[in-house]
């Protein structure tokens, strides 16, 4: 009895909770790059990056159920 491994879409699930914060940053760089504070907005954009990892995360995890009917 062997147990099949990871499937690419399990691949991309969860790399993508590894990349939410960094994203997020580099958009929070730029904005605040636009408006001239980089420092700021880089700040506030992995703030928020990081409250999407946790809800992407507990999502992926089953913790948040989508409701499909």
């Amino acid at each position: 009895m062997s147990k099949e491994g990871p499937t690419w879409g399990d691949l991309f699930k969860y790399s993508g909770i590894v990349l939410d914060i960094v994203i997020f940053a580099a958009v929070g760089y730029i904005i605040g790059r636009q408006s001239g504070n980089e420092i700021l907005g880089t700040m506030v954009g992995t703030l928020v990056g990081t409250f999407i990892m946790w809800l992407h995360l507990f999502y992926v995890a089953g913790i948040i159920k989508s409701r499909k009917r």
